[in-house]
Protein backbone atom coordinates (compact mmCIF):
# COMPACT_ATOMS: atom_id res chain seq x y z
CA UNK A 1 0.00 0.00 0.00
CA UNK A 2 1.16 3.62 -0.59
CA UNK A 3 1.65 6.30 1.29
CA UNK A 4 -0.51 9.22 0.89
CA UNK A 5 1.88 12.50 0.95
CA UNK A 6 0.96 15.81 -0.43
CA UNK A 7 3.43 18.27 -1.48
CA UNK A 8 3.49 22.14 -1.14
CA UNK A 9 4.11 24.39 -4.25
CA UNK A 10 6.83 26.98 -4.14
CA UNK A 11 8.06 29.71 -6.48
CA UNK A 12 11.97 29.91 -7.40
CA UNK A 13 12.65 32.78 -9.59
CA UNK A 14 9.27 33.78 -10.16
CA UNK A 15 8.19 30.06 -11.48
CA UNK A 16 6.26 27.51 -9.15
CA UNK A 17 8.19 24.86 -8.64
CA UNK A 18 7.75 21.25 -6.59
CA UNK A 19 10.15 19.16 -5.17
CA UNK A 20 9.79 15.66 -4.50
CA UNK A 21 12.51 13.71 -2.81
CA UNK A 22 12.96 10.92 -0.61
CA UNK A 23 14.30 6.81 -1.01
CA UNK A 24 10.74 5.78 -2.09
CA UNK A 25 11.05 7.00 -5.04
CA UNK A 26 13.65 4.43 -6.00
CA UNK A 27 12.43 2.14 -3.32
CA UNK A 28 8.53 2.09 -4.71
CA UNK A 29 8.56 3.26 -8.00
CA UNK A 30 11.97 2.68 -9.30
CA UNK A 31 12.96 6.01 -10.08
CA UNK A 32 16.48 6.93 -9.13
CA UNK A 33 18.82 9.92 -10.53
CA UNK A 34 18.89 10.09 -14.40
CA UNK A 35 15.27 8.42 -14.29
CA UNK A 36 13.79 10.28 -17.30
CA UNK A 37 9.56 10.81 -16.33
CA UNK A 38 7.21 13.02 -18.65
CA UNK A 39 4.75 15.12 -17.49
CA UNK A 40 1.03 15.38 -18.04
CA UNK A 41 -1.14 17.28 -16.64
CA UNK A 42 -4.77 16.10 -15.73
CA UNK A 43 -7.97 17.74 -14.61
CA UNK A 44 -7.40 19.48 -11.14
CA UNK A 45 -3.90 17.11 -11.37
CA UNK A 46 -0.49 16.40 -12.68
CA UNK A 47 1.17 13.35 -13.75
CA UNK A 48 4.22 11.62 -13.83
CA UNK A 49 5.09 8.94 -15.63
CA UNK A 50 8.72 7.14 -15.76
CA UNK A 51 9.78 6.75 -19.42
CA UNK A 52 10.93 3.38 -20.32
CA UNK A 53 14.64 2.84 -21.66
CA UNK A 54 13.28 1.64 -24.94
CA UNK A 55 11.18 4.87 -26.03
CA UNK A 56 14.02 6.87 -24.60
CA UNK A 57 16.33 5.01 -27.26
CA UNK A 58 13.66 4.72 -30.21
CA UNK A 59 13.69 8.75 -30.14
CA UNK A 60 17.31 9.10 -29.47
CA UNK A 61 17.51 6.90 -32.61
CA UNK A 62 14.68 8.70 -34.77
CA UNK A 63 16.84 12.00 -34.05
CA UNK A 64 20.13 10.46 -35.08
CA UNK A 65 18.52 9.35 -38.61
CA UNK A 66 16.84 13.11 -39.11
CA UNK A 67 20.57 14.32 -38.51
CA UNK A 68 22.06 11.22 -40.84
CA UNK A 69 19.42 12.14 -43.44
CA UNK A 70 20.36 16.39 -43.16
CA UNK A 71 23.91 15.29 -43.83
CA UNK A 72 22.31 13.05 -46.71
CA UNK A 73 21.15 16.10 -48.70
CA UNK A 74 24.30 18.62 -48.08
CA UNK A 75 26.59 16.05 -49.36
CA UNK A 76 23.99 15.12 -52.39
CA UNK A 77 23.67 18.47 -53.09
CA UNK A 78 27.51 19.04 -53.20
CA UNK A 79 28.22 16.32 -55.88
Amino acid sequence: MTKARSYKIQERSGVPSLTIQGKFLSKEFGIDAGTTLQLMEGKNMLILLKVPPAQIEYKQNLERLAVCEQEVKYLRSVL
